[in-house]
């Protein structure tokens, strides 16, 4: 018997030595979510193979769609916008690394297609547009430079349906996460609104952004917001029942604190083992 009791003593002490560890690891782990299917396979996988062959040639579609109301492409604030998407530091890792792997905006696109000499005639006070007509004016060679490009109207119809909607006056702009980015879209994301309510005075309310990153982003703030509403009520639930089935205060005390521990070993190992809390992994805990 006093075997038993200098064992249990020592379990103790080995499980009071681990709890800072394990807490550390749930809180890691409830912090960082990952609702993307095609990561929650092995990269020795086939099909994953293929996938990030087609990356690599075609670039990831990790993508935010970026909109508002009036969001049109004759307005110069888009320019600044963008501009600030590509330079500014909270779009940039502390090591300078971008957080895009591209940045698209349909005003950008249609000037870079209209004639030169048809940029004279855009009222608009983008720089650069600008320098557009400055270079066309000063060349004196609108052959060579309208080589490729349309007519205003041509260029609009041309992008109606991708970066410019049916009004021909509506456009948007398209950013592409690279990996690094998608490991912190909650913040890309914050700092994306920002961005568009200080370069362009638009409402937070306005803004409308779409794509598959916030498809899974809406996932995984959603499953924490659940989680967090959820998960005092649910455990006072459970403790409740089990007291209630074993017809023990300290029985069914000694059940939940059990299964609480269980959950919380398993949530800290996965941080610990390098994976990411999903849609999947969310049902282990329960299970186990």
């Amino acid at each position: 018997m006093d075997q038993l009791v200098k064992r249990i003593r020592l379990l103790a002490i080995y499980v009071a030595l681990l709890l800072p560890l394990i807490a550390f690891g749930v809180f890691q782990s409830l912090q960082s979510s990952n609702n993307s299917p095609i990561d929650w396979v092995n990269a020795s996988f086939s099909e994953r193979k293929h996938y990030d062959e087609f990356v690599e040639l075609f670039g990831p579609g990790d993508v935010v769609i970026a909109s508002w109301p009036k969001c049109f492409w004759s307005d110069s604030r888009l320019d600044r916008l963008v501009r600030g998407l590509r330079e500014a530091k909270a779009f940039r890792t502390s090591d300078g690394h971008p957080l895009f792997q591209q940045v698209t905006c349909g005003r950008e696109t249609l000037l870079r297609m209209v004639k030169t000499n048809e940029l004279q005639t855009i009222e608009t006070t983008s720089s650069e547009t600008q320098t557009f007509a400055d270079a066309s004016h000063s060349s004196g060679n609108n052959d060579a430079e309208n080589r490729g490009r349309m007519s205003l109207q041509d260029a609009i119809q041309r992008l109606q349906g991708t970066l410019i909607g049916p009004d021909g006056r509506t456009t948007c702009i398209v950013v592409t996460l690279n990996r690094t980015g998608m490991d912190h879209r909650g913040t890309v994301i914050d700092n994306l609104r920002r961005a568009i309510r200080l370069s362009c005075g638009v409402a937070d309310e306005q803004i409308h952004l779409a794509g598959p990153v916030m498809d899974g982003l809406t996932t995984d703030r959603a499953s924490h917001r659940s989680l967090t509403n959820f998960a005092g009520p649910s455990a006072l639930i459970i403790f409740l029942i089990c007291w209630w089935s074993l017809r023990s205060l300290l029985s069914g005390a000694v059940v939940f604190l059990a299964a609480c521990f269980c959950q919380s070993v398993l949530l800290a190992a996965i941080y610990y083992t390098g994976q990411k809390l999903s849609a999947l992994l969310i049902i282990l805990p329960p299970l186990v």
